[in-house]
């Protein structure tokens, strides 16, 4: 890969996390205007997602793929902390304070809405939460499904292969860390 193309896919990277945190922002931001009840979290993805294309923030493409992974990732913290009974922190699996305030704000604001939301919308909540190459996800510890190589972000980020099996499935990682698979 050349420099320029380097500078290029750099440069993408950068505006797909923008536009991710964004987009957690504009939907924290309807979940404050709306009363308890009223609408559902994928709506006000979508209504965030469309602004992004009217704004012209992003492309169509693009902005449509960011809010499915937003809200696979709100989806995937609020069923853990539905059915394990911990806290966002233990789905994380760091400490909070390394994350933005801004950023974990909106997105535990989310995901406190989606775990109300999710007695009405149980059998989207079972959907499958795989994560792929290349995606965007939130913040948090992901494995490889292949080889159980865990990386965690601190903050949003596209996906990259396994760093050791090279494959480009993964899914959260909700148990307790291991420490041989997160030494790095």
């Amino acid at each position: 890969m050349s420099k320029q193309e380097q500078d290029q896919s750099e440069k993408l990277e950068a505006q797909l996390e923008q536009s991710y945190n964004t987009l957690m922002q504009r939907v924290k931001e309807s979940l404050n205007q709306t009363r308890e009840g009223v609408g559902n979290l994928r709506q006000y993805i979508d209504t965030a997602v469309n602004k992004a294309i009217e704004l012209e923030e992003i492309n169509d493409m693009e902005a449509r793929k960011l809010g499915n992974y937003l809200h696979r990732d709100v989806q995937d913290a609020a069923k853990f902390l539905v059915e394990t009974g911990k806290e966002l922190k233990d789905w994380m699996r760091f400490d909070l304070s390394l994350i933005e305030g801004r950023i974990l704000d909106s997105f535990s604001g989310m995901v406190d809405y989606t775990r109300i939301e999710l007695d009405k919308i149980a059998e989207q909540a079972q959907a499958d939460t795989h994560i792929h190459t290349g995606e965007i996800a939130s913040p948090g510890t992901i494995a490889c499904n292949a080889c159980g190589k865990e990386m965690t972000f601190h903050k949003p980020g596209r996906i990259p292969p396994c760093p050791a099996c090279h494959k480009t499935e993964f899914s959260r990682v909700w148990n307790e860390p291991d420490a041989k698979n997160n030494a790095e």
